[in-house]
């Protein structure tokens, strides 16, 4: 499958589920993220969702934050960037991006090579972690700056697919592959 293909295949899979099932299959995700990576004493890079693309709600993470740091990405269109800030309950505001993205308005930067987990949004995944995502390349460029150590996981409702095959030296492949049944693991 190629990109595009797989773009448009997913999209129109997400396009099917109804905001409940979107719910329950977050929540899944989000517990079996919990609970197989221990992430107490972490730093975590999440994605808010974009609602009107159906992605996965992250929200569920917040409520759970006690013993863990959430780091909220930000992006500069004009640099291609992701700056993220520390996510403070009491202080950190959110405005909406023209994407329809909330973003943090505010809050302590968080340089890549601090955070221990980026739960990555995508669309698509192959058995060897490349993931599919807007076409940007915006967390490609994001994995780079990261830390060796740095675990890139993605999220996704549903099975990763076998190949994608227009794959370039750009793409950074995943660690991990959350979906709500299973953990993938890529070497």
């Amino acid at each position: 499958m190629k990109k595009k293909e797989a773009r448009l295949y997913y999209q129109n899979l997400r396009n099917q589920l109804t905001e409940d099932e979107i719910n329950n299959l977050s929540l899944k995700i989000i517990i079996n993220f919990i609970n197989h990576f221990e992430p107490s004493d972490k730093t975590i890079s999440v994605f808010l969702p974009i609602i009107a693309k159906r992605e996965i709600n992250t929200t569920f993470l917040f409520s759970l934050a006690t013993n863990f740091r959430l780091a909220i990405p930000k992006w500069n269109e004009e640099t291609n960037q992701l700056t993220h800030y520390l996510y403070e309950p009491s202080t950190t505001t959110f405005i909406t991006s023209k994407l329809g993205i909330q973003e943090p308005e505010n809050g302590e930067i968080i340089t890549p090579e601090n955070i221990d987990y980026v739960l990555t949004p995508l669309l698509a995944v192959d058995k060897k972690g490349i993931r599919v995502g807007y076409g940007k390349g915006v967390y490609d460029t994001f994995f780079k700056n990261c830390s060796a150590e740095t675990l890139k996981i993605g999220l996704h409702y549903f099975d990763i697919t076998q190949k994608i095959e227009d794959t370039n030296d750009f793409d950074v492949p995943l660690n991990y592959c959350i979906t709500p049944e299973k953990i993938f693991h890529f070497e």
